[in-house]
């Protein structure tokens, strides 16, 4: 069954075609699909890794800026000298008090208003207990309510801490003159501008972790990881260089981690099936577009080669036709391509061959014709001559009975040879000639001679060649049994074989040389008995047969000296 698909597939230029397009159109895009997936997705990820690095740098570098804006910012709350000198003094009374909350609450406001970030609630101690609070949001710890020295940098450095979901900022006051430790402040600021600062457009996991390595800020849920791990893991990396690192989840992530000059470190991750999803997407549409191309190309194949083989189906029906002897047949194909010469060329060819069918074709049957005609015209005057040679014979003698019987067997002859109208008869028509024949040879040999015939009788309707049988068996008394001493015997035979008639006739008389045997069927003979007629009459039966029926029938000489001469003439069935 396979078998007979590809010879289906191959026996048509058609079909070849659209193989050879799909096989190139697919080579096409499997070269394109090896480039994306050898070079391009290799490269794409490269790409994809540095961009993320200078991602990664870029929030780092938000971040710095970030942290320092706000230790700016504290700064100038903390050494502001009306903070100062008001943390320094103290207050007597109530009203003191009041002047001094609103003193410090101008000073808030006017430093929240230049703030990237509002703060939400700011708390100012002195050394001992709460001197203001600004409340902006009731969302905070309560617990700042009162002064708790432990979480503050004794030596005035800003310490940031994430509590309860808050984003808090601690600073020791220092007495910019003495140094000394005069009050402390904490600001309480939204995380989510901090969140903002290192959000970015992919979906990237990045932590914030400050100096002292305590998580800061996160800007995505947990990933099956917690922040300690991506802390441990950041420290075993290179700054800025890309790791893939596997989690604790079996996911593939490109882990980037900076640590800035405040000492504060960045720590991001993004997947790496993440990073190379669109070069992959890519990869994708264009398979999708190489198979619809593949059968866009089939399909247009097919259209446009409908169109452009027409010609070549046209030129095979027309040869089918022409091998059904159709030779007035034309081709019309009007284009100017190969297919147009090729049509132009078939329509000579058909002129040529209708002229040599209409021309040399009946030029060579009336050649035949007029070969046959003339070798007929050679049997009839030589029969003639041995008749009435046998009936002067019978005159001179004084048999005038037999010598009238003879005349009358002539006479039927004669009448029979000069019928135009039938130059094919039936096997029992022959026989009627070869009994008029046997006639006036028996008379002349005086019953010298004992015939046999023996024709099978299915046989008898059939056709073949007027006079062909006459003239072999003519020969055969004149050069077999005339020149016999003694008494001689001649079998006519007919068998009816599968797709051929053949006859047979066969004497005892004196026989042939092989020399003459060779020579007998041959045009070129030039012995002196060939000369004066010996066997003409056989060979003029060959040539006829030859002329009539073809190559492949004819007559068959068997001869031995002193034994006899066989002759097999085979004729093809209804000629």
């Amino acid at each position: 069954m396979l078998r007979q698909f590809f010879v289906f597939l191959l026996s048509n230029v058609k079909h070849k075609l659209i193989i050879l397009t799909t096989l190139i159109l697919v080579f096409v895009i499997a070269i394109i699909e090896t480039f994306i997936y050898l070079v391009a997705i290799p490269r794409e990820a490269h790409y994809a890794v540095e961009y993320n690095r200078q991602e990664v740098l870029a929030i780092s570098e938000r971040l710095e800026d970030t942290v320092s804006l706000y230790n700016l910012l504290t700064s100038a709350l903390t050494m502001d000298s009306e903070v100062q000198q008001t943390l320094k003094t103290g207050y007597s009374n109530g009203m003191e008090e009041i002047l001094q909350n609103f003193k410090l609450e101008r000073i808030v406001s006017l430093k929240n208003i230049i703030s990237p970030d509002k703060f939400l609630n700011v708390f100012i101690y002195d050394t001992t207990k709460l001197r203001y609070r600004m409340n902006l949001s009731n969302d905070f710890d309560t617990t700042f309510l009162k002064l708790n020295k432990g979480i503050y940098n004794a030596e005035g450095g800003i310490v940031w801490k994430a509590e309860n979901g808050n984003m808090y900022i601690h600073r020791a006051i220092r007495d910019v003159g003495s140094l000394k430790v005069i009050g402390y402040i904490t600001l309480m600021v939204e995380s989510k501008y901090l969140k903002s600062r290192i959000q970015t457009a992919t979906n990237r996991y990045t932590y914030v972790y400050d100096e002292s390595e305590q998580p800061v800020v996160q800007n995505l849920p947990d990933i099956k990881a917690n922040s300690f791990y991506i802390l441990d893991q950041s420290k075993r990396i290179k700054k800025g260089v890309p790791t893939d690192i596997t989690l604790p989840s079996s996911e593939h992530m490109l882990l980037t981690t900076y640590k800035s000059n405040s000492l504060w470190r960045v720590s991001s991750l993004v997947s790496i099936q993440e990073l190379t999803q669109s070069t992959r997407d890519i990869g994708y549409h264009i398979i999708e577009i190489g198979l619809a191309g593949i059968l866009l190309g089939i399909l247009f194949i097919w259209i446009s080669s409908s169109f452009l083989f027409r010609p070549l189906k046209d030129l095979i029906h027309a040869m089918n036709r022409f091998e059904q002897d159709n030779f007035s047949l034309r081709v019309d194909i009007k284009r100017r391509d190969e297919f147009g010469f090729v049509g132009r060329s078939f329509n000579k060819m058909m002129d040529k061959i209708n002229y040599l069918v209409s021309e040399v074709y009946q030029k060579e049957i009336s050649q035949k014709e007029a070969e046959y005609k003339a070798l007929k015209a050679q049997i009839n005057p030589h029969f003639l001559y041995n008749t009435l040679e046998t009936i002067r014979l019978l005159s001179s003698f004084g048999n005038n009975a037999d010598a009238e019987k003879a005349t009358v067997a002539l006479a039927r002859l004669l009448k029979t040879s000069i019928d135009k109208k039938k130059d094919i008869i039936t096997v029992r028509e022959e026989l009627d000639i070869i009994r008029s024949y046997l006639t006036i040879q028996n008379m002349r040999f005086q019953d010298k001679v004992e015939v046999s015939v023996t024709i099978d009788e299915s046989m008898m309707d059939h056709t073949l060649p007027r006079f062909i049988l006459q003239p072999i068996i003519e020969n055969a008394f004149q050069h077999g049994l005339e020149n016999k001493l003694g008494e001689g015997r001649l079998y006519i035979n007919g068998f009816l074989l599968e797709n051929a008639l053949k006859f047979q006739v066969i004497d005892d008389g004196v026989g042939m040389s092989e020399k003459m045997l060779q020579s007998l069927l041959s045009e070129d003979r030039i012995s002196e008995s060939d000369k004066s007629g010996t066997g003409n009459g056989i060979l003029n039966v060959q040539k006829r047969i030859r002329l009539l029926c073809g190559e492949s029938y004819g007559l068959t000489v068997n001869s031995s000296p002193n034994f006899g001469t066989i002759v097999d003439i085979l004729l093809p069935r209804g000629t």
